[in-house]
């Protein structure tokens, strides 16, 4: 227990002073000795087996499991057909040397005399689109489809004009495309 009494010093400046007093005997027979300074907070004391408490004033963020995208697998070589629209041409084309990170792809395309590069992107659920370019960089083709199966491919086409640097269908270059897993 602390009493508090003030006095004033020689140069006129109050000051307090704090004096020890001793509780009375008949609470000293059971009490632990501890000691606590005003104005500090003590953490209690826990086991091993004990979880921590938690921090006064702190509330825990909940963590929200991040579920990683997952994209259907294309690798390897693909060969199948393609037809237009109005079913008077018909070409075998092949996709060669397929490589895919994530959802990103890019190989060998191979069909109506064209024999250039592809690249493209799968998404999570199956879509597949694709582009081929000549050594300018110049849209040929586009495909766009599906994965029906890991071994099975199938879409639409349209084959492109250059004009102003913009991919303009060509009479009769719309079509459908399907290929297989060699």
């Amino acid at each position: 227990m602390f009493t508090s009494g003030s006095h004033t010093s020689n140069t006129g400046v109050s000051s307090i002073q704090k004096t020890a007093t001793a509780p009375p005997s008949s609470q000293l027979q059971n009490t632990p000795l501890t000691h606590t300074p005003p104005f500090q907070k003590t953490a209690p004391v826990t086991s091993s087996k004990e979880a921590p408490s938690p921090v006064v004033g702190h509330t825990p963020v909940p963590t929200v499991p991040i579920t990683p995208v997952t994209y259907p697998t294309i690798m390897g070589s693909y060969a199948g057909t393609a037809g237009d629209i109005l079913g008077q041409m018909k070409t075998t084309l092949t996709l060669t040397n397929i490589v895919q990170n994530q959802g990103a792809i890019n190989g060998s395309f191979a069909g109506w005399q064209i024999q250039n590069s592809f690249s493209g992107f799968i998404d999570s659920i199956g879509h597949i689109h694709f582009t081929v370019t000549d050594s300018a960089n110049h849209t040929q083709l586009t495909f766009d489809g599906n994965i029906q199966s890991a071994i099975s491919l199938s879409g639409n086409y349209t084959s492109c004009s250059i004009s102003g640097n913009r991919c303009q269908p060509q009479t009769g270059g719309v079509g459908l495309w399907q290929a297989s897993r060699f």
